[in-house]
């Protein structure tokens, strides 16, 4: 058998490795140290597919004391795995297998009450009207018919209805659908005053207030519509508008 080279030292000793009169790398009993100022580099390019590929691969965990940065992608490869942000762990983004992502805030003293925010913040210095805020889109990409099948669906966005100052940050928020392309469809606009819009493309849109009771009788209410003030004298609904059945069979009439 060709003969083995080996550098060996009582379990109390330590061996340096000095360039230049400096100590680079250090070995004590289980640990290798790289010393202040010094680097390792690995110039094999194998891509890493799982746990036990790549050019480093460990057993154990690694923990790392300064910022990461990668290259590509990241491979979380375990159901459940989990992002913990924090010193404490306080904010947890967790895998569910076959389902989605879970946002969990885990503290336990109440926190105002708040639980987990999630912010959509744009980077924009300068704030015009009609400039969007943040988007949350769904879509179905893979979808194999193609064409308007895999563009955005509906959305969710954040739009400014004036230029933002000092005192004024005034947003609409849109819920908006699709027909035949990206949101062309209808849309519910919430405006900052207190207004609500719904725009629809086609002749004879409808609001419906639907009740899920299966079986209605006479003077059953299946919607109300309250006009509701909080003036400081007393607030309350000042007027209302019920849909309400006249008979068993599903006559109904409107009260005001």
């Amino acid at each position: 058998a060709d003969a083995d080279t080996s550098i060996s030292a009582d379990t109390d000793d330590q061996i340096d490795i000095r360039i230049a009169g400096a100590d680079d790398f250090q070995f004590t009993a289980n640990t290798f140290t790289v010393k202040s100022g010094s680097t390792i580099v690995v110039d094999d390019t194998t891509d890493s597919t799982s746990t036990t590929t790549g050019s480093i691969q460990t057993d154990g965990g690694v923990g790392i004391a300064k910022d990461l940065v990668v290259g590509d992608d990241i491979l979380l490869k375990s159901d459940s795995a989990a992002l913990q942000f924090g010193a404490d762990a306080d904010v947890t983004l967790t895998h569910v297998a076959d389902q989605g992502l879970t946002l969990k805030s885990t503290a336990t003293d109440g926190a105002s009450g708040l639980g987990p925010i999630l912010n959509l913040s744009t980077g924009d210095t300068d704030i015009a009207q009609a400039n969007q805020l943040g988007t949350i889109n769904f879509q179905a990409p893979n979808e194999g018919t193609g064409t308007d099948a895999v563009l955005v669906a509906a959305s969710i966005t954040a739009i400014a209805n004036e230029a933002f100052a000092a005192d004024a940050n005034g947003t609409s928020l849109l819920l908006r659908t699709s027909d035949s392309g990206t949101n062309d469809g209808g849309y519910l606009e919430l405006v900052n005053d207190g207004r609500v819009r719904i725009k629809q493309n086609n002749p004879g849109g409808k609001i419906r207030l639907e009740m899920g009771q299966t079986g209605v009788a006479n003077t059953d209410v299946t919607g109300e519509i309250e006009f509701y003030h909080n003036d400081s004298s007393g607030a309350g609904v000042n007027a209302n508008i019920k849909g309400v059945c006249t008979n068993s069979a599903g006559a109904g009439a409107i009260s005001f």
